[in-house]
């Protein structure tokens, strides 16, 4: 037991992040190491499940309060974001639509900033309504 305590710590970007995830199909969450990226991002999801299936394995999937879901990876480096990139594609184009929704958002959370230039190499489209 390290003596920390568990309660979320309000992070000056929740409001941002709440923002922009009813206006935006994907959000990006960058920065250092261990500054909150993944904790900020559970604060945000009704509920979290945790996949690890197969080679095509996503590190997060997330579903918000309307049922809607997305797919995250989580890299510590942006020599890494094409890689996720590939395998959050792979994963969407995988989805079974007779038994869900295609995900309402792909996204990569890194600690680089250098990220920002790779991330427009690929894009989600919100799904229909």
């Amino acid at each position: 037991m390290t003596g920390r305590s568990t309660a979320y710590h309000p992070r000056i970007g929740d409001a941002e992040l709440a923002r922009r995830l009813e206006s935006a199909g994907a959000v990006l969450i960058e920065g250092p190491r261990a500054c909150g990226k993944t904790e900020t991002a559970r604060q945000a999801a009704a509920s979290e499940v945790l996949l690890d299936v197969d080679e095509n394995e996503v590190d997060a999937v997330v579903e918000d309060r309307r049922g809607d879901w997305c797919a995250f990876e989580v890299k510590l480096g942006a020599g890494q974001v094409d890689a996720a990139a590939s395998t959050l594609l792979k994963l969407r184009d995988r989805v079974d639509a007779e038994k869900s929704a295609p995900p309402r958002a792909l996204g990569m959370i890194v600690s680089s900033a250098t990220a920002i230039a790779a991330r427009t190499a690929w894009r989600s489209s919100p799904s229909p309504r």
